[in-house]
Parts: C-alpha cells; structure tokens; sequence
C-alpha cells in the first residue's frame, strides 16, 4: 500500500465515529475481539457491545488483531453458533 493511501485510511479511520447510532442496530451482531489487539482497544471494543442491543461478544484471550487467522478453530465455532442460533 503506498504511504499516501495509508495516511488516507488512517485518518479515515480516526475520524470517522457512528458511535451514537449504534442503538439503531435492531439485529443480533456478533462482535469479535483479541484480548491482545494493538490496533482496537477493549475500552472500544465494549462501546460496541454496549451499544447494540442485541450484541454478542466474543474475546479470543490470547488473539490479537487478526485473532480469525490466529485462532481460527475457536473463531469459526462461535460464528458457526451465532449463525445457526440466528437462522431461521
């Protein structure tokens, strides 16, 4: 990625904030997360969770940012089990 495209993306992402329309979020969101993430910190991370009502939360203890490659057994059971708890 060229650095001027990085820039881009990084001051996309440190500005951008939807926070406070999450509660319009009325379906089940399966949220993610590696204990060990340097990129999206915890404090973050539980916004989300608190701010969706029908959050569900996964923190994989030892995953960091790219916790699915990681760990990806663990990963992709609680996603196989969040999607056919919400298949109708």
């Amino acid at each position: 990625m060229p650095v001027y495209a990085y820039k881009a993306q990084c001051g996309a992402c440190l500005s951008h904030n939807t926070a406070g329309r999450l509660h319009e979020l009325k379906m089940p969101v399966l949220i993610a997360a590696g204990a060990k993430d340097l990129f999206m910190n915890i404090e973050k991370t539980m916004e989300l969770v608190h701010g969706i009502s029908q959050a569900e939360f996964y923190l994989a203890p030892e995953g960091g940012h790219v916790h699915p490659w990681e760990y990806p057994e663990p990963y992709d059971s609680v996603v196989v089990g969040f999607l056919m708890k919400h298949t109708n």
